[in-house]
């Protein structure tokens, strides 16, 4: 349906064209000035109308998407031994290549600090782990958009610790922060402090739920207005192993 609302939002506006033959001959065929009718669409803003439905339509689709994402019930995990560096690598590729940032910062604009033993290995979902990511500095690219306005440069801190059980990933930019509720309630379905048309309010939740869920971690949020924001993200090592001996054992 979404798909039909925008490729017939697309189509009004091409039969309204001035630029093609076909509309010119219609209206020349049945006596009207088509340049009438268009400036009438005009004036009327009937332009406006058709643009606004097909950047709903856009956005109701990514929303549709994000919400497919969290929904699907997955019967198999495929847990793979991972080192932090390839998958921080992999994520950060993503940043460069895959992210319309018209709405933040351009990546290759961010200073990007790594540091901790990136040779850790973890065992977990490859494909989620690097949604989690890309998703997480997504959202400090847009946080940090104001840093260009006050003259700072925008940089993110990615740091890896480990014990004998757990591997922690701290991920850090020098936005604008959050407020104590707003830390709160980060994690929330459809919960943004993003504008209208900006933030789905799905992209934390989604991360929450591939931390907690699926890899029985652990993630919370350190931040203060005017200090930046800290996600940091607590992995066990072995949980995949752990999980697939109790669905042998149901």
């Amino acid at each position: 349906p979404l798909g039909v609302i925008f490729q017939g939002s697309q189509n009004i506006r091409n039969r309204i064209s001035l630029e093609l033959p076909a509309n010119v001959n219609v209206a020349n065929q049945i006596g009207i000035d088509l340049y009438q009718v268009h400036e009438y669409f005009k004036r009327r803003e009937i332009f406006k109308f058709l643009d606004s439905i097909v950047d709903a339509s856009s956005r109701a689709n990514h929303i549709i998407k994000e919400m497919l994402l969290y929904s699907r019930k997955r019967t198999t995990f495929n847990f793979v031994l991972v080192n932090m560096g390839d998958l921080i690598d992999a994520s950060l590729h993503l940043a460069n290549n895959v992210y319309d940032l018209k709405h933040g910062l351009d990546f290759l604009k961010i200073k990007i600090n790594r540091e901790g033993d990136e040779t850790v290995q973890i065992r977990c979902d490859k494909n989620a782990i690097e949604q989690v990511l890309l998703n997480l500095l997504h959202n400090s690219a847009q946080a940090m958009e104001s840093n260009v306005n006050q003259g700072i440069a925008p940089e993110i801190n990615i740091r890896v610790s480990s014990d004998n059980n757990y591997v922690q990933l701290e991920i850090a930019d020098n936005g604008p922060g959050m407020t104590e509720y707003v830390a709160r309630r980060a994690f929330e379905s459809f919960f943004t402090t993003k504008p209208v048309g900006v933030g789905t309010g799905l992209g934390l939740f989604v991360v929450h739920s591939i931390i907690t869920q699926q890899h029985h971690g652990e993630i919370q949020i350190r931040s203060t207005p005017g200090a930046g924001a800290c996600f940091v993200i607590r992995l066990p090592r072995d949980h995949a192993i752990t999980q697939v001996s109790e669905h042998h054992g149901h």
